[in-house]
C-alpha cells in the first residue's frame, strides 16, 4: 500500500469542496472508490479539506471483514499541525502503525474531521474489524 494525501485551504469553502471533487475525479476509478475525504469549516478561518487516496491500487479489494468497527481520533490545537497528522493517517492506511491496518481495511475505512475557533482540531479515522 502506498497511500497519499491531497490537502487544500481557501478563505470559501466553496473552493475547498470544488477543489476535493475535482482531486476525486482527477483519481483513477479504483483510486476514487477508496478515497477518503474530510473538510472543516469555521467561522474567521480557513476552510481546509483533505483527500487521501491509495497511489498503488489496481482494485478495490474484495470486502472481508467482519464485526465491530474500530477507530482512532487524532486532536491537536496548532494550525501547523495538519501536516503531521494527515501523514499519521497515511501511516495509519499503510499499515505501519500499532493498529495494523490490513489492504482490505484502508480501502473501505472512513476519514473524518472537524475544526473550530480557539480550539482542538480532530480527525478521526474508522475501519471495519478484521
Amino acid at each position: 500500500m502506498a497511500w497519499a494525501y491531497r490537502y487544500h485551504s481557501d478563505s470559501d469553502s466553496r473552493n475547498v469542496a470544488a477543489a476535493l471533487l475535482n482531486e476525486l475525479n482527477g483519481l483513477l476509478p479504483h483510486q476514487a472508490a477508496t478515497a477518503k475525504t474530510g473538510m472543516a469549516d469555521q467561522k474567521g478561518a480557513s476552510s481546509k479539506g483533505v483527500v487521501f487516496y491509495d497511489e498503488e491500487t489496481t482494485a478495490p479489494p474484495p470486502f472481508q471483514a467482519s464485526g465491530a468497527w474500530s477507530s482512532k481520533v487524532l486532536s491537536f490545537e496548532n494550525n501547523s499541525e495538519y501536516d503531521a497528522h494527515f501523514q499519521a493517517i497515511v501511516d495509519m492506511l499503510d499499515g505501519k502503525t500499532a493498529e495494523k491496518l490490513t489492504r482490505t481495511q484502508a480501502a473501505y475505512a472512513h476519514f473524518s474531521m472537524c475544526d473550530y475557533q480557539s480550539g482542538h482540531a480532530r480527525m478521526a479515522l474508522f475501519w471495519p474489524s478484521k
